[in-house]
Formats: C-alpha cells, sequence, structure tokens
C-alpha cells in the first residue's frame, strides 16, 4: 500500500504493489531527527530533512531559530491559522513541500479542525490548542447567531403576512357597510316616490271634481 510505504519505507506485497514505490517519497526517520539511527543509510526511512517530510520549525515561526541553516526541520512561512496537512500528517510526506500552505505537523487534522475525530482508531495525536479552540467557538457562535436572525425574520414573515390579512377582511367588511347603506338609500327613495305618486293622483282627483 501506498500510505503504508511513505510511513514506514516498505510494503509486503512488493513487485506485485500496484502502487509506486518512490524511495525518494518516503517519511523521514524520526531517529535521525534525534541523531540516533542505528540504521544509517541502510534505513528504509529517509535521511533526507526537506520541507515535503519534515514538520515546520517552530521556533523559525516564532522568529527566532539558534540553529540556522543547520535546523533540520522546515524554515517555511505558514499562517498561525493555517489547516493542518492531511497528507503530511497521515503518510509523513507532502508533495507540494515548501510551497503548501497548510501546516506540516503530526497531528490529527479532522481534530484540529473540528474538535473532535471520527475515527476511533485514529494514532494521530489529538491536540487541542488554545487559538484553535477559540477560532471554533467563535466560528460556532456566528452559526448559532445566524440561525437566531433567520429564525426571527420568519417570525416577522409571518407576523406580516397576518397583519395583511387582517387588512383585507377590514376591507371587506367596509365594502359590504357601504353596500349595506346603498340600499336602505335606495329605499327610503323609493318609499318618497311611492308617496309623490300618490299625492300627484289625489290632486288629480280633486281637480276633476
Amino acid at each position: 500500500m501506498r500510505m503504508l510505504t511513505l510511513v514506514v519505507g516498505k510494503c509486503r506485497r512488493g513487485l506485485s504493489c500496484p502502487y509506486i514505490h518512490d524511495p525518494e517519497k518516503v517519511a523521514i526517520c524520526p531517529l535521525f531527527m534525534k541523531d540516533s539511527c542505528p540504521n544509517g543509510d541502510a534505513c528504509d526511512l529517509s535521511h533526507r530533512p526537506t520541507p515535503n517530510r519534515v514538520p515546520t520549525c517552530q521556533y523559525f515561526l516564532r522568529g527566532y531559530c539558534q540553529n540556522g541553516d543547520n535546523c533540520k526541520y522546515a524554515h517555511v512561512r505558514v499562517s498561525p491559522t493555517a489547516p493542518v496537512c492531511p497528507d503530511f500528517a497521515v503518510l509523513g510526506y507532502c508533495e507540494k513541500g515548501a510551497d503548501c500552505k497548510e501546516k506540516h505537523v503530526k497531528e490529527c487534522p479532522e481534530f484540529a479542525e473540528k474538535g473532535t475525530c471520527s475515527n476511533v482508531k485514529c494514532k494521530l495525536p489529538h491536540i487541542d490548542h488554545a487559538g484553535r479552540k477559540k477560532k471554533r467557538e467563535e466560528a460556532r457562535e456566528k452559526r448559532a447567531a445566524a440561525a437566531a436572525a433567520a429564525a426571527d425574520a420568519n417570525v416577522v414573515m409571518d407576523m406580516d403576512s397576518g397583519s395583511d390579512s387582517d387588512e383585507e377582511e377590514t376591507d371587506d367588511e367596509e365594502e359590504g357597510d357601504d353596500d349595506e347603506d346603498f340600499d336602505s338609500d335606495d329605499a327610503e327613495d323609493w318609499e318618497m316616490h311611492e308617496e309623490n305618486e300618490t299625492q300627484f293622483k289625489s290632486n288629480e282627483d280633486f281637480i276633476r271634481f
């Protein structure tokens, strides 16, 4: 397997393995980093510290490293808020090397980002940094505030819809009142007309007499 080859520098499938076995793309030997590897050049892991396979120098990121050019760790500028590089964390090798914008550290990328890890068999360190924890809490607070604002907006929309319905009902009632007033006026006019007709007939009879 490619992962096994990168991490430990050897593969049991040998030539039958479908993956490429590139000795230039294996993880750094941890004992070599401590100047205590007994295997020397026969070591299956790499003894060449490059930005592709060694962690970023934390002293260099803080602005001072006493080892200078002799430091075995990578002197690469990375944002303090950058996520953990999954390739480097899991495989021990990152193809991007010094051009990678993520942190080259040996810790669980998922835990670093979310504060939790879904892999119950994860063997990477679960380190809870104060800065990342604060960032996750701020993100959760923003999501909660956005959800509350959306809920309030829905309530306001429902209230507006209800008030519009009430106004429509009021308008209908007023139109109904106008109709009733119109009918009563017509009735009065009709009664006056009947009364005038009666008086006219009475006068006509009187003239004839």
